[in-house]
């Protein structure tokens, strides 16, 4: 026909929706064919009629329309619609289907992953969870960093199943996975980063304090000190078991933890981190004069006679921690006057 007469490239598309019933295959083959145009308002078209025509968990039709999401927004904005339709929330063979693009080379296929799991993970659904954070111990970086965003979307923090699985991956064999459950915990709980108040997810980190392995006991000390918020009496108390741990490793992580979560110039945080300066390792010694910096009272006289009888330890960077946890604990006034004195005293020690 005339130009004039021709159909827009668009216009089947578009009409299939009000003349084929749904869930009619050979209208929907068509419609999925259009999802390849070169035109983005064929595409969308497309996307509006498989919205309308496709019945509900269909998978294949899923996988064709998710191979659409790119730079465009309408063209994203339909794709979202159109899953929301031809998906639904809480199968979990769909969200293997779209968490499988987390792994995804092309960047705008892990995008839409990220955009569209939100909607299908149902609150407390252990499975769909369990899918996604499987993928925290992926190869690729960028697919990590990933499931960590979807993770932060579709985990609740008063969700206590969901929580535990996330929680599960403190134990993993793994220092970075389990740094990035670490890193969705805290996002979670009621640290500085967390973006709600819940004791769940607090309450799943302590219940692995007292496990076999000294990994994963390190591991907690490291995540109260980011799911707790400073002065946490319940964190605090747990920690302080920590800092006698048998392992040293645990013992030094549970001091630095207490620099994040502890009140300055409590006399139990105090007497405990006063303690580790007669710990037998050199490291957790340092540690300990570092963190009394943090949580000991300036100018306190008793902790400062305690500091200086390290200035004569046998390991030369305790002497030099101890040096500097004298300078920095001293009160405004006698700042300058310590310095001095300090200054003679280290010359004389390491005489």
């Amino acid at each position: 026909p005339p130009r004039s007469r021709r159909a827009r490239p668009s216009a089947a598309p578009e009409v299939l929706p009000s003349v084929a019933p749904q869930g009619d295959a050979e209208c929907i083959a068509a419609a999925a064919a259009c999802l390849q145009d070169g035109a983005t308002h064929v595409r969308l078209s497309a996307l509006k009629a498989l919205a309308h025509l496709s019945l509900t968990d269909n998978h294949d039709v899923a996988a064709d329309v998710m191979a659409c999401f790119g730079s465009d927004e309408d063209t994203n904005t339909a794709v979202l619609e159109a899953l929301s339709k031809v998906l639904t929330k809480g199968d979990v063979g769909a969200i293997e289907l779209v968490a499988a693009r987390l792994e995804s080379a092309r960047g705008h296929l892990r995008l839409a992953a990220v955009r569209i799991l939100p909607s299908l993970v149902a609150e407390g659904d252990i499975r769909g969870i369990g899918v996604i954070a499987a993928k925290l111990a992926h190869d690729s970086l960028r697919v990590r960093e990933a499931v960590v965003e979807v993770l932060v979307r579709v985990v609740k923090a008063e969700d206590t199943a969901g929580v535990e699985t996330i929680a599960a991956y403190l134990e993993h064999d793994s220092d970075e996975v389990r740094l990035l459950a670490i890193q969705v915990l805290s996002q979670l709980g009621t640290g500085p980063g967390a973006s709600s108040s819940s004791s769940t997810v607090g309450a799943a980190v302590l219940r692995r304090r007292e496990h076999a392995s000294a990994v994963v006991r390190e591991t907690v000390a490291y995540a109260v000190a980011q799911v707790y918020a400073r002065g946490s009496s319940e964190a605090c108390s747990a920690t302080l078991r920590l800092v006698h741990d048998s392992d040293e490793r645990v013992r030094e992580a549970a001091l630095r933890a207490l620099i994040d979560i502890a009140e300055r110039g409590v006399a139990t945080t105090v007497a405990a981190v006063l303690a580790s300066l007669k710990d037998t390792e050199p490291r957790v010694r340092c540690t300990a004069l570092e963190v009394l910096v943090a949580v000991a009272a300036k100018g306190d006289e008793e902790v400062l006679d305690a500091v200086k009888g390290l200035l004569s330890d046998p390991e030369y960077e305790v002497r030099t921690e101890a040096a500097g946890t004298v300078e920095g604990m001293a009160s405004s006034e006698e700042a300058s006057a310590r310095e001095v004195r300090l200054r003679r005293e280290w010359s004389e020690k390491c005489r």
